[in-house]
């Protein structure tokens, strides 16, 4: 057994990982909610306009920025106050604990394992998680207690308390669905066909917001799935089975990608292997199907947060059989081969993470180094409207108009970018808003439009981490304002952290 010492230990570990990460993001953070992830403050936007009763993030224009039906109205609470900003991260830390809890618990029946195990499973990403701000926590916390559901229905245990938990998930986010399926196709298989019916459940109230976001005169999926996911913006069945294929093909050539199908080919072995322990037979295969289902039509990546919810329960599910065949054996048998063995296991599977984690004070430095100064730059020195790419700090709390031309917040701009229409939408969509100075990536846009002049760019002054590109140009759309673009752009930098530079092309 995992004894309780053991179990401090994980705790005591996951604490002081949470402190030292989180007291780096603080000092890294200027004072801001110490976010990772530009993401973080989109939903922050979101929320407030959702309380004072708007759809969407500009004003007059309805969208849904959000890849989470939920995670927006969790915030809605603190709508408004000063507290609001560091609400998900208390929420994050709360769920960052109780998922601590659900792996002991899983592993707990399945006998010792050395504490490097529980140290690394402490240190992986979901210390890093916290400080997305995001949903993220709360996804892997739900697909550790559907794991721990499944494993209670293959020991015989009552499926009942997994029907909630079943059509909750996908609210949450969408790619849960890559779990949920497979999920009630073992509960139908286990307990009879009559569990089907849960399938309904689970995409009645999917259907019913798709439907709403219809009536409001948007696509069926929110803006910011269709500008990250190629599956579901493709049309046609064709088109769709064609992009799920190569979204596989791409996935798997990615470092994550491919400890992503080492582990499924791993499961899908202990799934139909004879021997073992026979409540994780049908665990590896469950894990082994969501595992697939997410090669198919998830994304990995951009700090390790989108895969993590297969990836945590296939890796528990891993390390139990591996706990169970070292209880059958006495350790005299293989002198040194049980850390060995666990240490390959773990530097495969983990190490990605537990990088990621490493690196997250440094992914809030960006934050603060790039997206805090360009939002420093819209709200206190130049009071007009702006674009950008990147749409959530520089949105929150910002009085003037922020236009997103990546499309997250902008239907309109989503459906020009992902058509690959002429570069002039964007200046069309610029002058109709009154956009006078645009903010973005410039390699994220193919052809920039004609009459847009470069004023400078904004360079981080740290290594990149979480920000997409280590340079955002500045470009004016109006030449009148040349003058007034200059002194306010003199004024902003000198108020740039140190390290970080604008090169100023403006002469």
């Amino acid at each position: 057994m995992i004894r309780v010492k053991a179990s401090a230990s994980l705790y005591a570990a996951g604490l002081l990982w949470l402190l030292v990460v989180g007291g780096l993001s603080l000092r890294f953070g200027g004072g801001d909610a110490p976010y990772s992830l530009d993401d973080a403050w989109i939903h922050l936007h979101f929320a407030e306009n959702l309380a004072a009763g708007h759809w969407g993030m500009e004003p007059g224009q309805i969208s849904v920025p959000s890849s989470s039906i939920l995670w927006p109205w969790l915030l809605v609470p603190f709508a408004g106050t000063a507290f609001l900003p560091w609400w998900p991260l208390l929420l994050n830390l709360c769920f960052c604990l109780l998922s601590l809890k659900a792996v002991l618990a899983f592993l707990r029946p399945y006998g010792p394992l050395p504490y490097s195990a529980l140290l690394a499973l402490a240190f992986a990403n979901l210390v890093g998680l916290v400080y997305t701000g995001m949903e993220h926590s709360l996804q892997v916390l739900l697909a550790l207690w559907i794991l721990l559901g499944l494993r209670d229905l293959a020991g015989g245990k009552s499926a009942r308390r997994l029907a909630p938990l079943l059509v909750l998930a996908p609210l949450v986010r969408y790619e849960l669905l890559a779990l949920v399926l497979p999920a009630i196709l073992l509960i139908a298989f286990r307990r009879g066909r009559s569990w089907l019916l849960l399938l309904p459940l689970v995409f009645l109230p999917l259907l019913a917001y798709s439907l709403w976001l219809h009536h409001l005169g948007l696509p069926l999926l929110p803006t910011s799935v269709l500008a990250k996911s190629g599956p579901a913006a493709a049309e046609g069945l064709s088109a769709t089975a064609a992009s799920l294929l190569a979204n596989a093909l791409h996935t798997l050539q990615l470092p994550q990608g491919r400890v992503l199908g080492a582990l499924t080919a791993v499961c899908v072995y202990l799934g139909l292997r004879r021997g073992g322990e026979d409540t994780l037979k049908p665990l590896a295969l469950f894990c082994a199907a969501a595992l697939g289902l997410h090669l198919l039509a998830g994304r990995t990546g951009w700090l390790n947060r989108y895969e993590i919810q297969v990836w945590l329960p296939a890796l528990l599910v891993v390390l139990a059989v591996f706990a169970s065949w070292l209880r059958e054996r006495p350790a005299g048998q293989f002198p040194g081969m049980r850390p060995a063995l666990l240490t390959l296991v773990l530097a495969f599977a983990a190490l990605p993470y537990l990088r990621t984690s490493l690196e997250t004070p440094w992914g809030v430095r960006n934050i603060q180094e790039q997206q805090a100064q360009m939002a420093r730059f819209s709200r206190e020195h130049w009071p007009h409207p702006v674009a950008v790419n990147d749409l959530g700090r520089v949105s929150f709390r910002n009085p003037n108009t922020v236009l997103d031309l990546w499309g997250l917040s902008s239907p309109e701009a989503l459906q020009e970018r992902l058509r690959g229409s002429d570069p002039a939408w964007a200046d069309r969509l610029c002058r109709e808003r009154g956009v006078p100075l645009v903010m973005l990536y410039e390699d994220w846009f193919p052809t920039l439009p004609d009459g847009w002049s470069l004023l400078g760019r904004l360079r981080l002054g740290s290594r990149r981490v979480s920000s997409d590109r280590s340079s955002v140009g500045f470009y004016l759309l109006e030449e009148e304002r040349r003058e007034e673009a200059r002194a306010s752009l003199l004024e902003w930098a000198r108020g740039l952290p140190q390290g970080v530079r604008f090169e100023s092309v403006i002469h």
